[in-house]
């Protein structure tokens, strides 16, 4: 939420980007984190494979090494197989 208000401020068209477009930046902005925004642990980021149903897909994932709270999650279309 600090991040929409800060780019609010200070990006000219904030307000006209649409809310997919936002929320995209506003994601992103959490591969910064260090901290966990839940228990303050700290936030490690890595590639992980997730499995879906029958796929199974490549991410990048920030997740709290203390709660395991899963900041951020960002995966590719394609699967594996």
């Amino acid at each position: 939420m600090a991040g929409a208000r800060v780019l609010e401020d200070r990006v000219e068209g904030w307000d006209d980007l649409s809310l997919a477009r936002r929320s995209e930046v506003l994601g992103t902005l959490r591969l910064f984190l260090e901290w966990c925004p839940t228990c303050d642990g700290a936030v490690n980021v890595e590639r992980a494979v997730v499995e879906c149903c029958c796929r199974r897909y490549v991410v990048v994932a920030a997740t709290c090494e203390e709660c395991t709270d899963r900041v951020l999650e960002v995966g590719s279309e394609s699967s594996l197989y």
